[in-house]
């Protein structure tokens, strides 16, 4: 019965991590380029053929673990007409300069700095393979579809889009931006639109739908430990009786 209420309790955890991450992903759904956590539950060693619960839910009586990845799924791209708004067709991701190092992005709808240089929403610079991008006042700012930046008709170097192989290594940075340790991959021929945005590869209905599932096994299981406090109660009255 101790075992069984350890069990129940187990599951509380990783449930409300797992409510934590779909929580963000639903905050997200309107985020440029926005790639959702996707989870899994696992269960603990000796338990494995368990049931589990619509969305994948753990069910009562399970001591789930909880593994994360992200979701590197293409979403759909809205034309903005912004010059400083980019996308990336494909599995690619845009390079971005962060303070330690370079982090990864698909959300490329830029800004730019007090001295021209063109940043992403965080701050960083956008880097191509000559670097950050600096665009003077009133000057031109053109990207075509195979990265090739021209700043006032000039070729500036073209954009560094990679691939991440690796999708269990990567990380949230913060700001919409990924770090990762793994090695990552240029693309040779990567297809760039300038004045179109990516949207969030979120599902606003699908996420609610996993939330309220997580939601009812988080309540079960804390049914089962009140239940089996309960009856550890009743034993242990009937014990000392």
């Amino acid at each position: 019965m101790i075992r069984g209420m350890w069990v129940s309790a187990s599951a509380l955890g990783p449930a409300q991590r797992a409510e934590e991450i779909l929580a963000n992903n639903l905050a997200n759904v309107s985020t440029p380029g926005f790639r959702q956590v996707r989870f899994a539950f696992q269960q603990a060693a000796g338990a494995a053929g368990l049931p589990t619960l619509p969305g994948g839910a753990p069910a009562p009586g399970q001591a789930p673990g909880l593994t994360t990845q992200l979701d590197l799924s293409e979403a759909s791209l809205e034309t903005t007409g912004n010059p400083l708004d980019l996308s990336v067709v494909g599995s690619g991701f845009f390079a971005v300069q962060g303070p330690g190092g370079p982090l990864y992005t698909r959300d490329a709808s830029l800004v730019r700095g007090l001295d021209g240089t063109l940043l992403h929403r965080s701050g960083y610079p956008i880097l191509t393979e000559s670097g950050p991008v600096v665009v003077p006042d009133g000057g031109t700012f053109d990207v075509g579809p195979d990265g090739t930046v021209k700043v006032d008709g000039e070729t500036f170097g073209r954009l560094q889009v990679v691939e991440l192989p690796d999708p269990t290594n990567l990380r949230l940075a913060g700001r919409n931006l990924i770090q990762t340790d793994a090695p990552v991959v240029a693309i040779e021929s990567p297809q760039v639109v300038q004045g179109a945005s990516e949207g969030a590869n979120a599902d606003p209905v699908e996420t609610m739908v996993e939330m309220m599932a997580v939601l009812r096994a988080f309540q079960a299981n804390q049914s089962a430990i009140l239940t089996q406090d309960s009856s550890l109660g009743q034993l242990i009255r009937w014990a000392s009786s």
